[in-house]
């Protein structure tokens, strides 16, 4: 009948409206990223969106064009910020508009720009302030490391702080004898003084 007929093809063309976003996406996958940023021309300077792309560019590991949940993983370690694996869900939920699963470049700047606007609420808010701020967490274990080696480390000790510590204390002691010293000169002084007047 008529209205079968209507569903059947309001079914077939959602079908293929969602096949040819999907193509869509996939070819927005391997342009160049310069071309994406012509969007976004008159929202970031040069600078900004050149610091973006590399950005971007450094965690997309696979070169798949997005950044999966493994890479976001990577990225927050390296910011010193951490993220469960349900929070990445989140982020990525949040960001992804085309359901990939997964954030494109342009979802990207996307983010960054309404964050940039104080329009972020939720997961994503304060990243753009924190892209580019890559977390030394040299200083705890030696070596480049993830969020919770450095934590062990601090559990275990760390070298650098334990001389602050070992140097601080050195500081305390040698001005605790020199207060020492300070007091006996005065008391000395204050004999010398009562005999010199008695």
């Amino acid at each position: 009948t008529h209205r079968n007929r209507v569903q059947i093809l309001f079914f077939h063309t959602t079908q293929t409206s969602e096949a040819h976003i999907t193509m869509a996406n996939k070819d927005l996958k391997g342009l160049d990223p310069r071309l994406i940023e012509i969007e976004f021309k008159n929202d970031f300077s040069t600078k900004e969106l050149e610091q973006y792309r590399e950005y971007f560019t450094k965690y997309d590991v696979n070169k798949s064009g997005e950044l999966e949940l493994f890479e976001l993983n990577v990225m927050y370690e390296e910011m010193g910020t951490p993220k469960t694996n349900m929070q990445l869900r989140e982020l990525i939920k949040e960001a992804d508009t085309t359901n990939s699963g997964a954030i494109d470049y342009r979802e990207f700047l996307a983010v960054l720009l309404k964050d940039k606007k104080g329009i972020t609420k939720g997961p994503w808010q304060g990243f753009a302030s924190n892209v580019g701020k890559v977390h030394d967490d040299s200083k705890v274990t030696g070596k480049k490391a993830n969020f919770f080696e450095q934590e062990i480390a601090k559990q275990k000790g760390d070298p650098l702080e334990d001389e602050k510590r070992r140097i601080a204390a050195e500081e305390k002691k040698k001005a605790e004898e020199e207060a020492k010293r300070k007091k006996k000169v005065a008391e000395g002084l204050a004999k010398l003084k009562a005999g010199i007047n008695g």
